[in-house]
């Protein structure tokens, strides 16, 4: 006597479904992650180490003080960086779909060599996810690998829809809007998109018994839509290139003056010293120091002492030169870096001094006047023994203005 087999909580017809293969792979794969994670919380991981025994280990002496904390430095991912880094999840998730959509058909009823070749394909794309992400490519070679590898993978799923599962164009039209909504340039694109075109236009009517031309419309309506992504992407690229010069416009400018800030000048410094040795010419640096600044806050108030300061930087700004670096060094001083001889430079500082005296935005208030270090070298000595010589200079001119 026979037995039919039957399931516990299913009649076999609904065991054998495609939909429950389906459901319980999904189930499964859940399952699993699940029973992974609750591994994981009864590994018995190592105690934390306090950091003294840290510092002890790499031999760092703290009986003299307390050790300053490290500020980490903030940094973002330029307009470049951040397409790049869109073509590398583009592949990871493309690979990470391929894979489950070639193991599920795999585990269907009469699977096909396709479906082995999708899940070898599917890692093959993660591969290159990886490659992307770790290493320095350009921004151009990134879209060229992408959309050529999005065109092979679409090309060779439309061949196998032609030779069986025409309902796998569904596939190639996801690949194609895809294609444009992670490429970067023009030129890729369109030579991706040709090739596609005439690929598609070749197998409807090279196999016009199994593959109908009527697909092409909906194609073509992918391209399209790809194309459409591809300016959206490229367009908030450009927004975050606009947002990264307007963030790097104001690190570098003090907002109160309209001037360069201390991070300013020492970043553009190294310009005007190159300049100075091409020329073969002295390279000068001037502090400019407001007098008793503290003493116009108090009598008139800080909005008074910041008219003082924009008026200073105006009148500087204009008394030198456009090529001359003009920055805020602290609170009440101005640095101007510049190339010069030692007679123009006694003619500059004479002149900022006169201007500013003869400012009309102290008439009747306070008596804007200004001390100035000068310090005129060579361009190959440092930036700090400028600055040394310039606040040595700046302490004797003070001392005599507090005499006058």
């Amino acid at each position: 006597m026979t037995h039919a087999s039957s399931g516990i909580l299913f009649s076999p017809s609904i065991l054998h479904t495609q939909w429950f293969i389906i459901f319980a792979a999904f189930v499964g794969v859940n399952t699993i992650i699940y029973l992974g994670l609750t591994f994981s919380k009864l590994i018995p991981w190592p105690a934390p180490v306090h950091p003294r025994v840290v510092r002890k280990v790499l031999g760092i002496d703290v009986s003299g003080g307390a050790v300053q904390p490290v500020v980490p430095s903030v940094s973002r991912e330029t307009a470049s960086e951040s397409g790049v880094h869109d073509i590398a999840l583009g592949f990871a998730w493309v690979g990470i779909i391929v894979v489950l959509l070639g193991t599920v058909l795999a585990f269907l009823p009469h699977p096909t060599v396709s479906d082995f070749v999708a899940i070898v394909a599917g890692m093959l794309f993660l591969a290159i996810a990886q490659i992307v992400a770790r290493t320095k490519i350009s921004t151009r070679l990134a879209s060229w690998v992408w959309a050529l590898s999005i065109s092979v993978l679409a090309i060779a799923t439309a061949y196998g829809a032609q030779r069986g599962g025409i309902e796998r164009i569904g596939y190639v039209i996801v690949l194609v809007v895809v294609l444009g909504a992670v490429s970067l340039t023009w030129p890729s694109f369109v030579v991706a998109a040709l090739l596609l075109a005439g690929s598609f236009i070749t197998l409807a009517f090279s196999f016009s018994n199994s593959y109908d031309p009527a697909w092409l419309a909906p194609l073509a309506f992918a391209l399209i839509a790809g194309g459409l992504l591809m300016v959206l992407h490229r367009r908030s690229l450009g927004i975050l290139e606009e947002v990264d010069r307007l963030e790097n416009q104001l690190g570098s400018t003090d907002v109160l003056t309209g001037v360069l800030t201390r991070q300013g000048v020492l970043t553009l410094s190294p310009q005007v010293r190159r300049i100075a040795q091409r020329d073969a010419k002295s390279l000068f640096l001037m502090i400019i120091d407001i007098v008793d600044l503290a003493g116009a806050n108090k009598d008139y108030g800080t909005g008074y002492g910041d008219d003082l300061l924009r008026a200073t930087a105006d009148v500087i700004k204009s008394s030198s030169r456009d090529s001359d670096l003009l920055g805020r060094w602290s609170g009440d001083e101005f640095v101007l870096v510049g190339v010069g001889a030692e007679a123009s430079i006694e003619a500059l500082t004479a002149r900022i001094v006169r201007n500013i005296a003869e400012s009309a935005v102290a008439v009747g208030k306070w008596p804007l006047r200004v001390s100035i270090g000068t310090a005129i070298g060579s361009p190959q000595d440092s930036l700090d023994s400028f600055i040394n010589t310039a606040m040595a200079e700046l302490e004797k001119a003070a001392a005599t203005v507090d005499e006058a």
